[in-house]
């Protein structure tokens, strides 16, 4: 007699079910699904649709940062974790844009919860036992992101004090200014030896 099947073998082949894909896998042949399903949860937020942009200025790093998470995904447990140019990129670009902090923290919350989202949808077809840590390195891994984003934040908040106090030093009043002919010329006697001084005022 042969080797039995299961039942679970049985039943995906009586059903003609798709075979189990890996969670990078999946990301990455659902990768249009992902940002639309985030530009929708964009769309509906009205703190972030205060800045207009087009689909390009809104999306731009959107399937890089993406594509660092599959990568993340596709890593053994030695390999040491990459840090995402990509996310530094776009914390440049936001700030350039207009976007606060808690912007960026939201935008990068609504797209983890679209990779979730787009994860959920595809469960059956997904090996059950690797969910549970490719749900924990995807978590990871958009924190990991949103950190390069506060650096370049903050790195951009640096320059404009940095500007600011250097322009602040060149309105500072020179001496010759003070001095300058604008300012009124008087006399002042001194009552005990009745010589007179001259003394600026200004106007």
């Amino acid at each position: 007699m042969g080797e039995s099947k299961t039942s679970t073998q049985v039943a995906r082949g009586n059903t003609g079910a798709s075979p189990m894909k890996s969670v990078a896998d999946t990301l990455e042949s659902e990768l249009d699904v992902v940002i639309q399903e985030w530009l929708a949860r964009v769309d509906k937020e009205p703190e972030l649709t205060a800045i207009p942009l087009n689909f390009q200025e809104r999306t731009g790093h959107i399937p890089q940062l993406l594509h660092d998470v599959i990568v993340r995904l596709r890593l053994d447990d030695e390999t040491k974790d990459p840090i995402s140019q990509a996310a530094a990129r776009h914390g440049d670009l936001r700030a350039q844009q207009g976007y606060t902090v808690a912007m960026a923290v939201e935008e990068s919350r609504l797209l983890e919860l679209s990779i979730f989202w787009t994860l959920h949808r595809s469960n059956n077809h997904l090996e059950f036992s690797a969910i549970l840590s490719a749900v924990l390195t995807i978590a990871d891994e958009v924190d990991a992101q949103m950190k390069q984003q506060m650096l370049r934040f903050m790195a951009a908040d640096a320059a404009k004090a940095a500007k600011g106090a250097k322009g602040a030093k060149h309105t500072l009043p020179r001496f010759s200014q003070m001095t300058s002919p604008e300012h009124k010329r008087t006399k002042a006697t001194n009552t005990k030896t009745g010589q007179e001084r001259v003394l600026r005022v200004a106007s």
